[in-house]
């Protein structure tokens, strides 16, 4: 997922789109074995994830925001869930993302 994740924060648009799409496939496909991953390496998942939601790329935000709520709604991930968003830091990261000036961040 590391690799994934660094794929997503690439440059090239397309290179984007792709790693984004194939984490999605990832983490949605088998959601109780993701989950079951997510919740065992929950700390450096999100570090990595997060950095995702804190880049000055729009378009990577754009497509970070949707997968994590998909992700954090889901029955499935409800292990991951109640941890998430327990942490004031990831709260933070909510919050300052509140303040950006597009409407759909």
């Amino acid at each position: 997922t590391s690799i994934l994740m660094d794929l997503a924060r690439n440059e090239n648009f397309d290179v984007s789109l792709q790693a984004f799409a194939t984490l999605r496939e990832l983490l949605l496909t088998h959601k109780v074995v993701s989950s079951a991953y997510i919740a065992d390496h929950f700390e450096a998942f999100f570090e990595m994830y997060n950095v995702l939601l804190q880049v000055e790329d729009y378009v990577t935000q754009r497509q970070a925001l949707p997968l994590l709520a998909e992700m954090l709604l889901d029955r499935s991930f409800m292990r991951v869930m109640h941890p998430y968003i327990a942490k004031a830091q990831y709260l933070q990261i909510h919050m300052n993302l509140l303040t950006d000036k597009s409407r759909c961040i």
